[in-house]
């Protein structure tokens, strides 16, 4: 009879696999699970949430990050463990302190736009009735799509801080979902809000001033 591997064994082992530069992309990581599960129930505690106020308009495949994440680790690690890995063509240490860089970036935007939308924040579109505003204010006034701008800066950072070619379709897949994900959202936005929205689209970047 096979021994039986645990979690904990393969946590363990994917420890042992990951370097330095990894192990402080997994952080990042976890940090950013953290800020939505402790502002989501700081809000409920404290009233501030608006999800009593809102109903279901648009499913918009909450989920694509949280895959992409899985299947990146997944990569990772069996490329790793079979000897598969691609290191990138430049220095490991530059990589890994470019990559922390980038990834402190992005998670800055992460809590910025989530501070700026408020109680508002939400995986889907949905319509708050008469409580329907068009965030404008804090990061919003540089950018329409923060939170992706950040989620962007943070899949290239994991690709730097891992080291490896075999994961970059992490950011290339992130980019194209949260393109998807951002153009039904400002349909949505241009239904609602028809001429602040034009005036608003035409004075701010898509993502980041690239689009």
């Amino acid at each position: 009879m096979e021994p039986i591997v645990t979690v904990v064994e393969i946590v363990i082992n994917m420890y042992r696999q990951t370097t330095v530069p990894g192990r402080f992309a997994y952080i990042f990581w976890s940090m950013f699970v953290l800020i939505y599960l402790y502002t989501d129930l700081y809000e409920r505690l404290h009233g501030l949430s608006m999800k009593k106020q809102r109903k279901l308009k648009r499913w918009n495949y909450p989920a694509t990050l949280y895959l992409l994440g899985v299947a990146t680790i997944t990569t990772h690690h069996l490329t790793l463990a079979n000897g598969r890995a691609i290191p990138l063509p430049w220095d490991f240490a530059v990589l890994g302190i470019v990559g922390f860089v980038i990834m402190a970036v992005g998670l800055t935007l992460v809590c910025l736009s989530r501070a700026s939308i408020n109680g508002y924040w939400g995986a889907n579109i949905y319509d708050y009735g008469s409580h329907n505003i068009l965030v404008t204010s804090g990061i919003y006034n540089f950018t329409r799509h923060p939170t992706y701008d950040g989620q962007l800066l943070m899949s290239i950072g994991t690709v730097l801080m891992a080291n490896n070619f075999c994961v970059i379709f992490f950011p290339v897949l992130t980019f194209i979902a949260n393109t998807f994900r951002a153009l039904r959202e400002e349909k949505d936005l241009s239904e609602r809000f028809p001429e602040a929205f034009k005036e608003y689209k035409d004075k701010r970047p898509f993502l980041m001033g690239i689009l």
